[in-house]
This record gives structure tokens, sequence and C-alpha cells, in this order.
């Protein structure tokens, strides 16, 4: 799955104005927003009944990569928070608005408080339209403008219920519904073959053969230099120079530690182990750490090596995980023969190419689903 977030802040709260040539209602006469349970963490178990929490919630999707659970013996003590196949739910706090439809891949499960579960309590609408509808930026924008709070935003049931949403006759919603499942169908084609050239990317790496050799004698991995929080400026000008941390870029600096190109590795954090290639000069902090291939050794080659490694799986510690490089150097790597290494750069170039054109055709999909409410609604 793609994630291409939505992420509309408090910054963007303006009242949002529907534009529609049918009757404009309050979801509160056609659907109820019912909350979830406050479910304690210290009576998750290993496994049973799922929890949806508000992470869960993405645009348009389910995301339990982390599942926590409950007994499914306490099953009938939480009857009423127990979901289906299909039900429509709603984050309601944090980044309010995103709404997803459950899949029987969840199943069984049970909604957590502040997600929000909407149900159709209407023959007029049809509830494929219903999620079509709200699952666009401009019903997430409607939900952020009547948000509250400061630390992060809120919203509540009564506030989701007060939004409007245009209803136009039924064969004009069927209309909606089936021109955009035909975009649906588009986007699920698209990202099973971007899984499948990823799958080629593995398979290209894993099956090339050569000499073992320890990672310290096919790199050496350096932790960049501090830079104050001060220093680091949120935009850029022609006299400032990309500043790299452990999770990507930062910001930009006076200064920079490297010029080339590089691969960085992230060294502390939950997502210590991602990997950049970074060309042209730039500030790498204590926090990445800076790839320098050996001689003979392919700098995209190194680059795709080291994402194909998943190195977060040498992290250690659990509250602030982090590379070691001591722990890392000792790691033998499979090192084909420089003349392979380019073959297989460019094999894997060939693949990435192909799946940045189908990355685009999926983020153009929510903007085509947009057009189509607009052309049957405004």
């Amino acid at each position: 799955r793609i994630d291409f977030e939505k992420n509309i802040s408090l910054s963007t709260k303006k009242k949002v104005k529907i534009e529609s040539k049918w009757e404009v209602l309050d979801i509160g006469s056609i659907a109820k927003v019912k909350n979830g349970f406050a479910f304690k963490s210290s009576e998750y178990t290993p496994d049973g009944l799922k929890i949806i929490r508000i992470k869960n919630v993405k645009n348009g999707y389910i995301k339990d990569d982390e599942p926590v659970f409950i007994s499914k013996e306490r099953e009938n003590e939480f009857k009423k928070y127990l979901l289906k196949e299909n039900d429509i739910l709603i984050s309601m706090t944090g980044n309010p608005g995103r709404v997803a439809k459950l899949t029987n891949e969840h199943l069984p499960a049970l909604l957590n408080q502040r997600v929000g579960k909407i149900e159709i309590i209407s023959d007029k609408i049809l509830k494929e339209y219903f999620y079509h509808y709200v699952n666009t930026p401009l019903f997430e924008k409607s939900t952020v403008y009547l948000s509250k709070g400061l630390a992060q935003l809120n919203v509540s049931s009564i506030q989701i219920e007060s939004i409007k949403i245009p209803l136009p006759p039924k064969d004009i919603q069927h209309k909606i519904v089936s021109e955009i499942e035909q975009l649906e169908t588009q986007e699920e084609k698209a990202i099973k073959e971007i899984e499948k050239l990823r799958n080629e990317f593995n398979e290209i790496i894993s099956n090339s053969t050569g000499k073992l050799k320890r990672l310290d004698a096919v790199c050496e991995l350096k932790a960049g230099k501090f830079v104050k929080a001060g220093d680091i400026n949120k935009t850029y000008n022609s006299t400032l120079y990309p500043c790299y941390g452990g999770n990507g870029l930062r910001g930009y600096t006076e200064t920079f530690t490297n010029d080339g190109e590089f691969s960085l590795v992230g060294r502390q954090g939950a997502l210590c182990g991602n990997v950049h290639l970074v060309s042209g000069k730039f500030h790498a902090t204590e926090h990445a750490l800076v790839a320098y291939p050996k001689e003979k050794v392919n700098k995209h080659w190194l680059h795709y090596k080291l994402v194909f490694m998943n190195l977060n799986q040498f992290a250690t510690g659990t509250a602030q995980p982090g590379l070691s490089v001591k722990n890392l150097n000792p790691i033998e790597v499979n090192v084909p023969l420089i003349k392979e290494q380019e073959k297989i750069v460019t094999e894997i170039k060939k693949l990435e190419s192909k799946i940045e054109d189908l990355e685009k055709q999926i983020a153009e999909i929510p903007k085509l689903k947009e057009a189509i409410l607009k052309k049957y609604l405004e």
C-alpha cells in the first residue's frame, strides 16, 4: 500500500462551502456516528479480538501492521463495539476526518475510543456514495474546521453529524459510485504491479552471487557532525545546504559535511535503518551514518544492498532504538564483481522507473475522484 497522506492542519481551518445543484443535508439526518470504547493497554493480549485504533485509520484504508488485541473470551462484554465488514470508520482525534472502510482481513475487531463508526440510517443515500464522498479532502477539511484543541485536534460525533453532504437522486449516486469504483480497480491493479516489481528488485539483489565480505570491507559507515537545532533553517535559499538527520531531510544549514553522492543510514529512533541516497553538497548530522564505498564497490549497488538488508533488524534498545557501527561492521555481505554490480544497478533502475510511473498514477487518483464528484454535483 502506498501512503499519500493529506496533511491538513490547524493552519488550514477555513469554512468549507459545499457547491451542489442538489439538496444538501446534515450528515446527522442520514447517518449516526458512534464512538468506540477506551480499552486499556494493560488488558491487551497476544491475540484475540483486534482493536482498531486512531493510528490504524488512514485515508481510504485500514493499516494494522502493529495490531493489539483483547481476549476473545470477552466478546460478549464488548459486543456493542464489535465491527463488521464494510463498516465506515472515521478518525476523531489528532488528524480528524480520515475515513476508511473495514475489510474482512481485519476481523474480528473492536472499535477503540476516538474512532467513530458511521452508520447509515436513511434509504435516500447509497452507502457506497456516502463513503466515496466523505473520503475526500473536501470532507476532511470540513471536519478539521469544526475540530477543537491546542495540543491536538478533536472532533465530536455531533460535530461530524453537522457537516453538510449533497444528496443527488439515486441514479446519479449510482453513476458516481460506478465511475469511482473503476478508478479504484485501476489503483488496486497499480498497487499489485508495484508489489510485483519490488519483489523482482529483491530477487535481483538476493540472487546475485559473489564473495562474502564483512560490511566494513564493503563500506565505511561514519556518523555525521552535530548541528544545533537553532542553526537548521526550515526554508531553503541559495546560500544554504540540505541537512539530513536520522529520518531524512531536516532542513537547511550554512555548513556541509559531504560533497558527492552517498547513502545515508538513519541510526536512531523507531525508523533507524532507513536508507536515503543523497547527492550534492549536504550536511549529515550525528544521527545519520554516511556510507563511504570501498574500492571496487559501485555506490548505487551499495545503496540497493543497504536497503535490501533491512538494517532496522539490527537495532538495539527499546525506549530509543539505535544502530551501532560496531554491530553492523561484522555483518557478512555477498559482494559480486564490479561488472555484475553495474549490471544489477541497470536492471533495478529500470524497475524503479516503472514503479515511479505507477506511483504517479496512484497519486492522481484522489484528484480524479474529486473531479467525478464535481462533475455530477456542482
